[in-house]
């Protein structure tokens, strides 16, 4: 795009339409145009009005309008952004969490899911009860993930155990954390693992491993990073599950096959994309963090996860 048409559509305050044309009014005859009433419009090639049929070079319709590339192009201020208003659970957070962490039924459907130590379930605040009244579409029981950061609830997450609702569904308006970073702070010279599921870094703090866990594949922030980067940790090890989605597959067969189902999910896709843990791992070697990937064998099915590995033993 050259430069006197980038002015031309900043100063005359063109709109786009779907065909690439700009729409603006026409500087001979002031006809008023847009993509919705087009009367007149120019394009990288030139201009055209319909009405009074003046048209020519971009260079004829700026003098028309008296547009140099040394025009100062108009300031438009930015609208304030709008404060996301606060949902209705976050003012009532300690009600909230007390209700779902005293449960009757607490720890038999914690255990029921996973090993999880008595402990763990008590010290990490991990309830059972239904998401937030009108947070979510759920509204069936579920175990209750509470995501905390410094010392404030600001999110939720429901894994279902009843219902058919969804298996993991958070309260509108939760903040996502990487979870269990508080692990972090004594990683000094210790290594990490970066998991999918939060219970299964949980488990694993349970036999003194390190970990950490984003609670889905494609969320990574850059302060996670920095996180990882100041813990000292020596090596981080991302340990997504065995599918396309997370660290791939054992072998090359495998990985085709995967493709293939990607491909019949997804028909109008022109690629297939890299897993998230393939993509993870390179970010963090980038950032100067050793990261490698955990190669799942070839004996274990597709969507195993760790917490399929830790269930066995």
């Amino acid at each position: 795009m050259n430069e006197l048409y980038q002015t031309l559509i900043s100063v005359l305050g063109a709109d786009e339409d779907r065909k690439g044309e700009w729409h603006c009014p026409c500087q001979f005859c002031g006809k008023l145009s847009s993509p919705k009433d087009p009367h007149h419009s120019f394009n990288e090639q030139g201009f055209h009005c319909f009405v009074c049929g003046e048209g020519g070079s971009l260079k004829k319709l700026a003098d028309q309008a008296g547009i140099t590339t040394e025009t100062p192009l108009p300031i438009v201020p930015k609208p304030a952004p709008k404060p996301k208003p606060v949902p209705e659970w976050k003012k009532h957070a300690t009600e909230y969490l007390q209700s779902v962490v005293s449960a009757d039924e607490l720890f038999p459907k914690w255990k029921q899911y996973k090993p999880l130590s008595t402990a763990s379930i008590a010290e990490n605040y991990l309830g059972y009860g239904k998401l937030p009244h009108r947070s979510s579409r759920c509204t069936h029981n579920r175990l209750i993930i509470p995501l905390i950061q410094e010392k404030r609830l600001v999110g939720i997450r429901g894994r279902q155990v009843e219902c058919d609702c969804g298996k993991w569904l958070s309260a509108s308006g939760s903040e996502m954390v990487l979870y269990n970073s508080d692990t972090l702070e004594d990683a000094a010279g210790k290594a990490v693992l970066i998991v999918e599921n939060p219970i299964d870094a949980l488990l694993l703090e349970q036999q003194n491993i390190k970990a950490v866990a984003t609670m889905g594949v494609t969320m990574w922030k850059d302060e996670w990073t920095e996180m990882i980067k100041h813990s000292g940790c020596t090596l981080v090890t991302v340990v997504y599950d065995k599918d396309l989605a997370g660290n791939g597959a054992s072998t090359e067969a495998e990985y085709h096959q995967m493709a293939e189902e990607w491909k019949l999910k997804n028909p109008k896709a022109r690629q297939v994309p890299m897993p998230n843990g393939i993509r993870l791992v390179n970010n963090l070697n980038k950032a100067g963090i050793r990261a490698t990937l955990y190669h799942w064998e070839e004996k274990h099915p597709f969507k195993t996860d760790i917490g399929d590995l830790l269930c066995e033993q």
